[in-house]
């Protein structure tokens, strides 16, 4: 404490306090004027900056904008915390301000006593200093929401300690989590210079390589670490964030490579990444603001050299000479004691210049990685010829004549920045373009008179960003990549419309039937008005199809329309020949719509739509060969599914009895993995959605739904008309953009067992909202796995909840459905759930913490909650804190999971074993549906589970009077059953409804389970009688 009062005493005595405050006032002025400009609003205006993702980013705590965490792994956990203490009681503009101030600040001081480390005379460390704060890459990226700054301030930190820690891996780790949290590839450099300090002459140990190798691999390996450890913590605070050690995460990073083609290209790339190496990043050309190009607005290329004014060559003109004497010294004066540094600047130096031949789409973004090396290797090398004092005179004035011009070139620099891109003020660029101007102006006034609020455009209309301002926004979208529309366009409202580049967003509206209005300024086509399919759609079920034949994997044909997300059919993808799905349906039917939903990753690439009449054996198109746009209409609007998982067609209603879905093969060997086909007819038409949101909203409130999946338009609609309502509709919102929209317990966090699609968990008051062509896919599937729910038919949708009677608490948790954005399909058992929840049960048996242990089965339970293990072992840990009611009903809970009503030993086959059943009543009304549970038991083996069914046969007088069909537990099981405790019952409900007209009587039930492959049952074997295999059950039902 008595340090730290000295300290602080004699600060304000300290030069470099004062130039350190000095910039400081300067950062915040220049920053605080850019922040009045559109640059602070959009992304893509300075060299390619994200300027209004990284002011989110760093501002906002609960953002979900996370997704640069692949390349900058620790920027989050770094600079959020601090950005949003800020954002909390100042502005978001004066956060970014005071932050980027701060850091800027933090570069100075640390620049100071990296200088002084070296054994520079106190005035000329400050000249130095001040060259390192007022240089062109730190004066713009201080000024300006962005990681740069950062990344510069880490890059200063890690040469600070080489200097005054050289090889000691526990100081310069700091700078290694540093560099890499901020920029996986600022890491390389750190591990360069950390080699370079192990030659340093003050560490006497270390002399041969093998022990500097060692050395250096022991610093990676600690550094990794620590950013590994951090990164999985950031994960838990922030779950949107990205780990940077999976390779699928830095695939993205191929878009801004650029492999230059010809020795021309190359060598007017290396020429002009040398200009942003030694000239831009310190005296910054004239801003030249070309709204026309593709590239950012600000750009720099080597025609840049040629735009400076007096002012510029005169900066440039000291900083070469200091260069100039700063090389001759460092590779032609004896006893250099900085020699070891000298040589690693230069590798980091020769990095950059590999990685940037061929990665980077606009230099000046990365000056900052080397700007502050270059300096400081300029300035280690005068060290030695500091001690001549007529060296010494001259260096100082040669600097501060290059830092003064330096600063007032760069100062000119950031001021005419600032005023072209001040809102509405592009004054030069109106008097080059005034024939555009006036266009753009007549577009503004258009798309206000419509009531248009946004605007989709390619990179060659970025200048209509820039002259319509106020009410409209425009989105640019890269031509190449037309279809990629940005997050923030996912959900695109009732008031938006594109500008002739994004062209295959009209090829859809085409394609799907849809309709859009079109006018003309002067060569710009604006579209709007774009208006849906007009048809509504019928259902063609899976009963209505007779067969269905492949080209190729025969034996998997059928999974393509079984309803079930976790089966699929893979194309071959041979040379030279098309893959082929056919439908044959049993009568001739219309059809005019199919919904394809494919692996993530696997969709096809094309695919076309095809029909033959009943004797013909060729195809007739029935649609072009169909890209993937990756749109699909939800409601009255469209948007960029992302994943590109559900794909549609739609074409002009025909009668036919075959249709043929044709994937051609493509020269990127990529099989289609189709997960399932839906095909659809003309429906009779269904009232508007929006007139019936209203009357959803009602329905929503009435039966108390907390937890609802629905399409995405749906969800955004409901979520835009209650986030800001009080009393019994304000309901806790989740994400806006996830496939349940509300429920009422936030803290409670599901499993992500799987990305897509999303898995569906049951609690009383969940509610399933699908459009009325889509629900039978819904009700089929909710029967096939043992749920009834009520249906409420409200205007094109159907609502399905439970009623208090007809829930079931063995029903809350994992229902074995998925939610696909349109419906709940069938879906395997959740094998990955069930086993991370039985290694923490096991975890938990073997701690004798309670506290621990509880935490332990709590997120067991959380993951599957029917893991009869966690529940035993909570109600062991309840009973011992006296919490004797909590225990009972956890025991109660265990108990309806596992001890069935009435015992009933029976085997099928090797490994299944029939424990007993536990019926819901042994009466039964003419109608209705019995319902019973039954418990099983199973020996895992080595092979896989053939699909089996699970027959029930009601007899009277031994003659079946009606019957029930149902899906063996284990054929969705089975992978699951590898991770089930030895001994674990796994119960499953099955309903049967019983005919209308159905005799009064006693009645008995047989039970079987039979190969649906081999069409043969399994061996039974039990006390009871048995008949073919089927086993009576000491079970009376009576029919009134």
């Amino acid at each position: 404490m008595k340090n730290l009062k000295e300290f602080l005493s004699k600060l304000p005595q300290s030069s470099i306090f004062w130039v350190s405050m000095g910039f400081a006032f300067i950062y915040i002025m220049l920053a605080s004027r850019m922040a009045d400009t559109l640059v602070y609003d959009y992304d893509g205006l300075l060299f390619h900056t994200d300027t209004a993702e990284v002011a989110e980013d760093i501002t906002e705590f609960q953002t979900r904008n996370h997704g640069d965490t692949n390349v900058h792994p620790l920027f989050v956990l770094f600079v959020t915390p601090l950005g949003s203490l800020l954002n909390s009681f100042l502005p978001v503009t004066t956060s970014i301000i005071l932050l980027n101030a701060l850091f800027g600040t933090l570069i100075v001081w640390t620049a100071y006593v990296a200088f002084r480390l070296l054994g520079l005379p106190r005035y000329q460390a400050l000249l130095w200093t001040m060259l390192t704060g007022c240089s062109a890459s730190n004066l713009l990226f201080v000024c300006i929401p962005e990681r740069h700054i950062f990344a510069s301030f880490s890059i200063t930190l890690m040469c600070l300690l080489c200097i005054r820690h050289p090889g000691k891996t526990s100081r310069l780790s700091w700078a290694g989590i540093a560099t890499f949290g901020v920029t996986i590839t600022n890491f390389i450099q750190c591990i360069i210079l950390f080699f370079a300090s192990l030659h340093s002459k003050r560490l006497k140990r270390i002399k041969t390589f093998p022990a500097r190798i060692r050395k250096v691999i022991q610093f990676t390996f600690v550094t990794i670490l620590i950013v590994t450890t951090l990164s999985l913590i950031q994960k838990q605070i922030w779950p949107d964030t990205r780990y940077f050690f999976l390779a699928e995460n830095l695939k993205e990073e191929k878009d801004f490579m650029e492999q230059p083609g010809t020795s021309s290209e190359l060598t007017s790339r290396a020429m002009e990444l040398g200009a942003h190496m030694f000239v831009y990043n310190i005296a910054a050309p004239p801003a030249s603001i070309d709204l026309d190009q593709k590239m950012s607005p600000l750009h720099f290329d080597l025609n840049s050299l040629s735009q400076y004014k007096p002012i510029g060559w005169i900066a440039l003109s000291g900083w070469t000479i200091i260069v100039f004497m700063g090389i001759n010294l460092a590779f032609f004066r004896k006893n250099n004691r900085f020699f070891w540094l000298q040589m690693g600047i230069l590798t980091c130096l020769l990095f950059h210049a590999a990685m940037h031949m061929i990665y980077g789409d606009d230099f000046f973004l990365y000056t900052v990685n080397w700007t502050f090396l270059i300096i400081i290797y300029i300035a280690s090398s005068t060290v030695g010829a500091n001690k001549y004092s007529a060296f010494r005179i001259t260096l100082n004035t040669i600097l501060a004549y290059a830092i003064t011009a330096i600063i007032i070139n760069n100062f000119v620099f950031i001021n005419d920045l600032t005023n072209y891109f001040r809102s509405g003020s592009f004054d030069k660029w109106q008097e080059a373009n005034p024939k555009r101007w006036e266009i753009a102006k007549v577009i503004e006034q258009f798309l206000v008179k419509e009531d248009i609020h946004t605007v989709y455009s390619g990179d060659r209309q970025k200048w209509l960003t820039y002259a319509t301002t106020g009410r409209i926004k425009v989105v640019n979208v890269p031509n190449e990549q037309s279809p990629k529309l940005k997050k923030d366009a996912e959900l695109l409202s009732d008031h938006y419309a594109f500008l002739y580049d994004v062209g295959d967003v009209i090829t859809f509206v085409t394609n799907s039937m849809g309709s859009y209005t079109t006018t003309t300024f002067d060569e710009y086509t604006i579209y709007h008005n774009i208006v849906p399919p007009l048809q509504a759609l019928s259902p063609i079920k899976r009963q209505d199809i007779m067969e269905i034949q492949a080209s190729c994997d025969i034996e998997s044909k059928d999974a393509a329309a079984d309803l079930n997300l976790d089966t699929h059919w893979t194309g071959a993808n041979r040379a030279g020949t098309n893959e082929w799905l056919e439908f044959t349906l049993k009568e001739p039917e219309q059809v005019s719509c199919i919904k394809l939903f494919s692996k993530m990753g696997k969709y096809p690439l094309e695919w076309q739509i095809e029909t033959r009449e009943e004797s013909a054996k060729e195809w007739t198109p029935l649609t072009e060969m169909m890209g993937n746009q990756g749109y699909f209409w939800s409601g009255p609007r469209i948007f960029w599914n992302g994943r590109q998982f559900h794909l549609e067609a739609r074409f002009i209603p025909t009668i036919l009895k075959h249709l043929r879905i044709k994937f051609p093969s493509n020269g990127e060997n990529r099989r289609p993995v189709i997960s399932e086909i839906l095909l659809y007819g003309p429906g009779d038409p269904h009232p508007s959605e929006v007139t019936c949101l209203p009357i959803l909203l009602d329905e929503l409130r009435e039966k108390d739904i907390g937890h609802l999946y629905s399409e995405r338009w749906v969800a955004n609609a409901v979520y835009n008309r209650i986030r800001n309502l009080k009393g019994d509709l304000a309901m806790d919102v989740e994400m806006l953009l996830e496939p349940y929209i509300f429920e009422h317990e936030r803290s409670r966090r599901q499993p992500k067992i799987s990305q897509e699609p999303y898995p569906v968990y049951l609690s009383k008051d969940t509610g399933i909202l699908v459009s009325s062509e889509n629900a039978y896919v819904t009700r089929r599937n909710l029967l096939k796995r043992g749920y009834n729910m009520r249906e409420t038919t409200i205007g094109p949708w159907i609502l399905f909840d439970f009623r208090k009677s007809q829930w079931n608490d063995s029903y809350e948790g994992y229902s074995r459905l998925y939610w696909s954005g349109i419906s709940c399909f069938l879906a395997e058992a959740n094998a990955a759930a069930k086993k991370k929840a039985g290694s923490l049960a096991r975890k938990a048996a073997l701690t004798s913490k309670p506290e621990l242990k509880k935490s332990l089965l709590d997120n067991a339970l959380s993951l599957f909650p029917k893991h009869q293990g966690a529940l035993a072992q909570t109600a062991i840990l309840l009973r011992k804190q006296g919490k004797v009611q909590e225990a009972a009903d956890i025991t109660a809970k265990l108990k309806s999971l596992s001890m069935p009503d009435i015992e009933t030993p029976v085997r099928f086959g090797k490994r299944v074993r029939l424990k007993g059943i536990s019926p819901s009543s042994t009466k039964l009304i003419p109608g209705t549906a019995i319902n019973l549970s039954f418990f099983w038991e199973y020996e895992p083996g080595k092979q896989k589970s053939n699909p089996y069914s699970v027959f029930l046969h009601f007899q009277n007088q031994n003659k079946t009077i009606f019957q029930g069909d149902h899906e063996f537990c284990f054929s969705y099981t089975f992978d699951e059953l590898k991770y089930q405790a030895k001994g674990e019952v796994l119960k499953q409900d099955l309903s049967v409804r019983a005919p209308d007209d159905l005799p009064k009587g006693i009645y008995t039930v047989l039970i079987g389970v039979y190969n649906k492959i081999r069409n043969e049952r399994l061996p039974a074997s039990s006390d009871y009688k048995t008949d073919d295999d089927a086993v009576l059950l000491p079970l009376i039902i009576t029919a009134e």
